[in-house]
């Protein structure tokens, strides 16, 4: 048997000669508070039944002194003895509960008791007179009687109860004190024996195996020693044998790890070259990335320091466009054919998941989806954040040769600093970006400027080409506006204009732009509107500025009108000046022809014209010329 089986068995016994003698103290103990308890119960009765006889006779004595003599004292202490009465009555009749067994005794006291206090109070309510004849008469004195009889039979019969109670308590202690002994010393008897017999067998065993790791040295112990042991000593013994062919075998592995250690040195220090060279190429692009000036100088950087760094087979920069939707390829090394030179975020991981995302093995890793079917070892997907927000991605291929070597792996700490100072210097160009998109803004009507709809323009007609989608484009002119400039002043002119701005932003459709084009003419493009859309919405604009009411210091100003001309680019070789210069003729014609009307580059204004005089034709090109208020 090993040890701790041994240990184990005594264990057992030890529960064996414990637990019965343990349940058996727990109920002899149970049985002793039960007799206890009923041994106060029964106390508490004898206590109360002699408190309401003490009682009542005080109470009798004084009320009958009182009826004698009238002195105050004796019906003092006749009303104490009456509450102390009441109280016990009280007492006993909640006894009476608790030991139902003499409920027809303790009956027997209250009810003699009750007769004779209310005796009393009878007393105590008639004339003195009638009161002395019935003290002269000795009633109450049967119900006298009766409760002393009744508390001296109680009180009898609870004290014979407390003996016998008493004799079962004391023999259920010293039933419990003679368990508790004979279970104590089994127990003790028992362990004491099989400890005797657990450390004979120990010092059997332990005494060869200290003998023999004394004498002997690291070749270990002799089998014939180990063969003589027992239980767990002798796995000790195999275990020290075993340590020692271990420590032989560590003697021969720390000279091969002597020279590999030699070996990494060497190779460490050609490392920390590489580290080296690396850590200035990274000092380089951080201190040429914030300099640049645009998107274009920050690809070139990219393009021009990004080889030197890994040993790539090919690689692509992507850039997330403003929305968010898609990502497309700015710069590239190598063929890198392997990558959608457009793709949604969504099909790459490290986009995904917001960390890079190294493939080493393509045929036993998820792949992202925007790799094509040409043939690669590996890769690794890099997220250009910055700030929180996503901007680009860094993608690179891993060669052959280095696919092959993993210690020659692009170290993916440096790309991950790379692209955080990728991510910084492309979100601070885009917030130079985004102060220069406001600049384009006209600061009176806050409307888009004349060099806003210069850049947007050509996108659009750019946008056209490909879709093949009209362009609208609307030229609006205040009517008179330098008559109201030179009879209200510039300030109520500066209220016209934001008026009609206004209207003109708030019936154009999301998507379209409103410019101010200068002075008092405004241009609306219109994506994706036919020339009789265009027209249309013109005349729809020019109602909603005749409906304009304009007030100044409580006084209604005069009704504005405004003229419009309309052209329509179709996606031919057209300029975006052609069309503004047809929109502006269409304009002029709307003026000539009486004003408030709209005009078309190839329609007549849906308005009859009204006849106009030759100075007065002269008069507007005047005011054309002259109008002019920033």
């Amino acid at each position: 048997m090993t040890i701790i089986g041994r240990v184990r068995l005594v264990a057992a016994v030890l529960l064996v000669a414990l637990v019965p003698t343990a349940v058996a103290i727990v109920w002899l103990s149970n049985h002793a508070s039960t007799f206890l308890a009923e041994m106060q119960v029964q106390r508490q009765v004898i206590e109360h039944a002699t408190a309401v006889e003490r009682a009542v006779i005080d109470a009798e004595t004084g009320q009958r002194g009182y009826l004698i003599s009238r002195l105050p004292a004796y019906q003092q202490e006749y009303q104490r003895a009456d509450k102390r009465a009441v109280a016990a009555m009280a007492e006993l009749v909640r006894l009476k509960q608790a030991l139902p067994i003499r409920r027809r005794e303790i009956d027997a006291v209250l009810g003699p008791a009750a007769g004779q206090l209310a005796m009393l109070r009878r007393l105590g309510s008639g004339n003195v007179e009638a009161a002395r004849s019935l003290v002269a008469t000795q009633e109450g004195r049967f119900e006298t009687e009766q409760l002393r009889s009744a508390v001296l039979n109680l009180t009898n019969e609870q004290r014979q109860v407390l003996d016998e109670d008493g004799q079962s308590l004391a023999l259920l202690l010293n039933v419990s004190q003679w368990f508790a002994l004979a279970g104590i010393g089994t127990g003790a008897v028992a362990v004491l024996a099989l400890l005797f017999l657990l450390t004979g067998s120990l010092r059997r065993s332990l005494l060869p195996l200290l003998a023999a790791m004394r004498t002997k040295d690291a070749s270990g112990i002799p089998d014939d020693v180990t063969g003589e042991m027992i239980g767990e000593v002798k796995d000790v013994a195999k275990a020290y044998n075993a340590m020692c062919e271990r420590m032989r075998q560590a003697m021969e592995r720390r000279e091969d790890a002597e020279r590999r250690i030699s070996e990494l040195l060497d190779h460490a220090d050609h490392e920390l070259a590489g580290r080296q060279h690396t850590s200035a190429i990274l000092a380089r692009i951080s201190n040429r990335l914030p300099a640049c000036l645009d998107q274009r100088e920050l690809v070139t950087l990219a393009t021009r320091f990004i080889p030197q760094l890994f040993d790539i087979g090919g690689g692509a920069l992507y850039f997330l466009n403003n929305s968010s939707t898609v990502l497309s390829r700015v710069a590239q090394w190598g063929e890198c054919t392997s990558s959608a030179p457009e793709f949604a975020p969504t099909r790459c991981w490290a986009l995904r998941r917001g960390q890079q995302h190294h493939v080493a093995d393509v045929s036993t890793d998820v792949t992202c989806d925007h790799l094509t079917a040409d043939a690669l070892n590996g890769y690794v997907c890099l997220p250009l954040i910055a700030q929180g927000e996503t901007v680009g991605l860094l993608y690179l291929e891993e060669s052959a040769a280095t696919a092959a070597r993993s210690d020659a792996r692009p170290a993916l700490d440096d790309m991950r600093v790379l692209c955080e100072n990728l991510a910084l210097a492309l979100v601070n160009l885009r917030l130079r970006e985004s102060l220069r998109h406001q600049s384009l803004r006209d600061p009176l009507t806050g409307l888009h400027n004349r060099r806003y709809l210069d850049e947007t323009i050509e996108l659009e007609f750019a946008k056209s080409r490909r879709s093949k989608q009209p362009v609208s484009v609307i030229m609006a002119d205040i009517d008179h506006f330098k008559h109201v400039n030179d009879h209200y002043g510039h300030d109520i002119g500066d209220l016209v204009l934001r008026g009609v701005a206004e209207t003109l932003g708030a019936n154009i459709r999301k998507g379209d732009i409103a410019c101010r084009f200068g002075g008092e003419e405004f241009v609306l493009l219109l994506p994706g509107l036919t020339h009789g859309e265009a027209v249309e919405r013109a005349q729809l604009v020019r109602d909603q500025i005749r409906l304009l009411q304009l007030h100044s210091d409580g006084k209604d100003l005069p009704q504005v009108t405004s003229s419009f001309g309309v052209a329509t680019f179709t996606g031919d070789e057209t300029t975006a000046e052609d069309v503004l210069r047809e929109a502006d003729q269409a304009l002029y014609g709307a003026k000539r022809a009486g004003r408030d009307r709209v005009h078309s580059g190839t329609t007549i204004d849906s308005e009859a014209a009204t006849p106009q005089s030759t100075a007065s034709l002269a008069s507007d090109h005047s005011d054309q010329a002259m109008e002019m208020h920033a």
